[in-house]
């Protein structure tokens, strides 16, 4: 979402995007949590082996994977049709790093709360 809301803002379309964006990163927490409620997520943890900790922190990266590739495809055109007018591309390092830092810090939150209340 971090990286979706940069992508936005350069595009000029935040104030179009941030519902959508909002959508997403909720869903990417919501959908692990309910799947936790159901025992399922416990279920795929306990056939992937090894440490309960470290395979939430897997899941929740496929997760984040899927949620990129939602924002990619919102994005798409947009980022087309303003290389093809000429637009110079931005550099994508600092949002980049932004997104990677919150996103572990979350995800680690996350895992710790799950294992922690549940």
């Amino acid at each position: 979402m971090i990286y979706g809301g940069f992508n936005s803002h350069r595009l000029q379309r935040l104030h179009k995007d941030a519902a959508v964006l909002l959508l997403i990163a909720a869903a990417a927490y919501c959908l692990p949590f309910l799947l936790y409620q159901q025992g399922w997520l416990q279920q795929l943890v306990a056939m992937a082996g090894g440490r309960a900790a470290r395979n939430y922190q897997i899941i929740l990266r496929a997760v984040g994977l899927l949620c990129f590739g939602a924002i990619y495809l919102m994005h798409r055109d947009f980022f087309r049709a303003a290389r093809i007018a000429g637009s110079e591309a931005l550099s994508g390092w600092l949002p980049g790093i932004a997104a990677v830092l919150l996103g572990i810090w979350a995800n680690a939150t996350f895992v710790q709360w799950l294992l922690k209340h549940h």
